[in-house]
């Protein structure tokens, strides 16, 4: 007999396990490092209490992890993980959670469910759509090493919070796990710079530099689409190998600044929506 039940009392260590187990033929291959996970999950404001299992003869065969915060103008339950062991799938598990999740949602103020999808995904496309989510937009996300550069910029280490004041057009395009509370979120993981040149101010960026995961990078000055290479570069000094992750198709400017930096497109992923 299967029970959906949430997830506050289910060790990490079983969650990642059954999240491991669910993804082992995924397109992307995913850690299993409990750690890394535990910072994860922390970064996506994940709430236990609001993330559903389906447990049969008490294994964990099923799953919807769910971070809740303010998002893009809705409170929103953001979908950072599910997972159906491959023995159990075809039998609408995840319909069968959502369908549970939906009123607790509303009853804790929840108006919209988001989550992202590799755009191969065809199956968990299909998924979501049938449950009620729709395609709003489309992410990239950029690997590799970033390319030599001769340029003359300074990297100097600056308060997170002072970056976050400058309040940039880019920071309306933020993915979940890159606004300024999932970097609060992580608090001494994240560093931040910024870059000058010439003596002026160009540019910031925070970074992760255990792992040179890299969730903000932006251009202050004018002209700054010419100044993306120069903040690149200061980013090298930092972080020569970075992973961004989720920008948004739109960004135009970045995307090709990355590329002529020496990084690979890896993959593109949609973001999906519903209001409930």
């Amino acid at each position: 007999m299967s029970h959906i039940l949430p997830l506050q009392n289910t060790p990490l260590s079983t969650v990642v396990s059954a999240f491991t187990a669910s993804f082992v033929d995924y397109l992307v291959q995913l850690p299993s490092d409990v750690g890394y996970w535990e910072r994860r999950f922390k970064a996506a404001r994940v709430d236990w209490n609001l993330s559903f299992g389906v447990f049969e003869n008490s294994e964990l065969v099923a799953f919807i992890i769910q971070g809740i915060d303010d998002f893009q103008g809705h409170r929103t339950a953001y979908n950072t993980g599910t997972g159906v062991l491959p023995s159990h799938r075809g039998r609408g598990l995840v319909d069968a959670l959502y369908a549970h999740a939906f009123p607790l949602l509303r009853a804790e103020s929840v108006t919209r469910c988001a989550l992202t999808v590799i755009t191969e995904n065809a199956r968990a496309i299909r998924v979501y759509e049938r449950i009620g989510f729709r395609i709003e937009r489309r992410v990239c996300c950029y690997r590799g090493s970033l390319a030599a550069s001769t340029a003359d910029v300074q990297v100097q280490p600056v308060s997170i919070e002072i970056l976050m004041a400058a309040a940039l057009p880019g920071r309306l395009l933020d993915s979940w796990d890159n606004t300024d509370q999932a970097i609060l979120a992580l608090g001494s993981d994240y560093h931040g710079y910024r870059v000058a040149y010439d003596g002026h101010e160009i540019g910031y960026f925070v970074a992760q530099p255990s792992s040179h995961y890299v969730p903000r990078l932006e251009v202050t000055a004018e002209n700054g689409p010419a100044n993306w290479d120069l903040v690149l570069a200061g980013l090298a000094q930092v972080c020569p190998t970075p992973k961004l992750n989720d920008l948004d198709e739109g960004r135009f400017d970045l995307r090709m600044a990355l590329l002529r930096a020496g990084l690979a497109h890896a993959i593109d992923q949609f973001e999906m929506a519903m209001e409930i």
